[in-house]
């Protein structure tokens, strides 16, 4: 799921960010590997989430790259059902992580 029109939330008990999504494009992929370009929205912000809805394992390895000159989002994990990967870019805050 790619989404380039969210709202980033902060829970000012935990510290915990999300994001509500106003839209969001959501590809099955089936042809490995996967590449697709995704113009940012003029606040310049952006959430990819990988998820895995097999009941089968599966190794995942997200990258993201962005044009900023800032280091790439690398990460690999072994996804069972339900499991996911999330990379957020906000313009005014970078973030990354998995949810």
């Amino acid at each position: 799921m790619v989404s380039t029109d969210f709202v980033e939330t902060i829970n000012d008990a935990t510290a915990e960010r999300g994001a509500i999504f106003n839209t969001a494009d959501t590809t099955t992929i089936n042809t490995l590997p996967y590449t697709d370009v995704v113009l940012l929205t003029d606040q310049g912000s952006i959430v990819v989430d990988v998820a895995n809805p097999s009941d089968t394992p599966a190794t995942v390895r997200l990258q993201v790259n962005l044009d900023t000159g800032q280091s790439p989002y690398d990460r690999t994990a072994i996804m069972s059902e339900g499991g996911a990967l999330r990379f957020v870019f906000s313009f005014f805050s970078p973030t990354f992580g998995s949810p």
